[in-house]
């Protein structure tokens, strides 16, 4: 019984301590991206770098390299969409921020998020007509209204005399 006693307090303490034991965060660089975290695996983090680096690679291919700087793509279970940018509008350009889920499914926005970063899209550079349709007008479009369909084409829903502006 006295045996029984001690094996209890010993399991007991080691629950205690995992709990509030600390998680390491950790960063992983491969060429110019950095991936960090503290939920994914040295061997997971590894793996998407090097995937993050293809993919990266392919938009230098296509775009150019308008961004040299590192990518640095936080992995978090907290995240519920991949961003760039957020951060981007923040100060932050060139961090990507990527749901765990996402990343270890690998069926994540990674591609796209890496063209926000090369080429930012603001509202400020928006031409004026796009930006005033942008800031009043759509909270009052119906979904069904803002994209082509079969039955209309783009050059006419998607000009913006064709959206109506809130009064």
């Amino acid at each position: 019984m006295e045996y029984r006693g001690y094996f209890l307090l010993f399991v007991a303490l080691s629950v205690l301590t995992c709990q509030c034991a600390t998680i390491q965060r950790h960063a992983i660089s491969c060429g110019s991206i950095e991936i960090i975290s503290d939920e994914l695996s040295v061997h997971e983090s590894e793996s998407y770098c090097r995937y993050a680096e293809s993919e990266r690679q392919k938009v230098n291919r296509f775009w150019g390299a308008t961004w040299n700087e590192p990518i640095r793509i936080h992995v978090s279970s907290s995240y519920r969409i991949s961003r760039a940018l957020v951060p981007a509008y923040q100060g932050n350009r060139g961090v990507l921020e990527m749901p765990l889920r996402r990343v270890r499914s690998n069926d994540g926005a990674l591609l796209h998020e890496i063209v926000h970063i090369y080429a930012p899209m603001t509202i400020a550079s928006l031409p004026k007509g796009w930006r005033s349709i942008c800031m009043t007008s759509w909270p009052a479009i119906p979904p069904s209204q803002i994209f082509p369909s079969h039955l209309s084409t783009l050059h006419v829903r998607g000009s913006p005399e064709s959206i109506p502006l809130k009064d």
